[in-house]
């Protein structure tokens, strides 16, 4: 599905839920909705890549029912230059659920400057978080990891630049190995690592 409803200019709500077969999206799927505020996905989708960017109204992304999601790569973010209109509303939610095959997550949320907390305690498969993952928010204040049994590596500049964030809550995490610089570089306001 490549392309999937990009510059759908009046598309404000999409609720793909019920949909039981669509495992993907193609690059640049619901890319350039610049009216879109609310996006649920199907419990089907297994891989998430290049996928809701630039959409600068986007408040509520609910990956809470992908209990087949292996793999996010460079969505819900904006290209270089292009950090558009933000959104107003402080209740922007990133609903991430219980993602129990969640292994891989590379991502930025540059576009979400209102997003405060981040939780991805319920995705207990996660083996790696990649370059610059969580990065550039500027009201980001709390991010929960929790227990991760299988985390190995976080990768370079990981919520870096974020510059409300007080609180760090990691949990367990028996089989890291690898943490990469700048890891939370810039967070000025930072209290609390856990």
């Amino acid at each position: 599905l490549k392309n999937f409803l990009s510059r759908a200019a009046s598309l404000k709500s999409c609720d793909l839920r019920s949909s039981k077969k669509l495992k993907g999206f193609g690059t640049e799927a619901f890319s350039s909705c610049v009216s879109l505020e609310q996006l649920h996905l199907p419990g089907s989708v297994n891989r998430l890549a290049y996928f809701a960017r630039n959409c600068p109204k986007l408040k509520v992304i609910d990956l809470s029912r992908l209990t087949c999601l292996q793999s996010i790569s460079e969505s819900f973010s904006c290209p270089c230059g292009e950090q558009a209109q933000n959104p107003t509303a402080d209740d922007v939610q990133v609903l991430f659920g219980s993602l129990p095959k969640l292994e891989a997550i590379t991502f930025s949320f540059c576009v979400l400057n209102n997003l405060k907390k981040f939780d991805v305690s319920g995705c207990k498969e996660l083996i790696s978080i990649g370059d610059g993952f969580g990065s550039d928010c500027p009201s980001l204040d709390t991010v929960i990891f929790g227990d991760h049994p299988l985390l190995d590596t976080i990768e370079t500049r990981v919520f870096a630049n974020c510059l409300s964030l007080a609180s760090v809550q990691f949990g367990n995490l028996p089989s890291l190995s690898a943490v990469s610089g700048d890891l939370f570089t810039d967070g000025t306001s930072l209290r609390d690592v856990d």
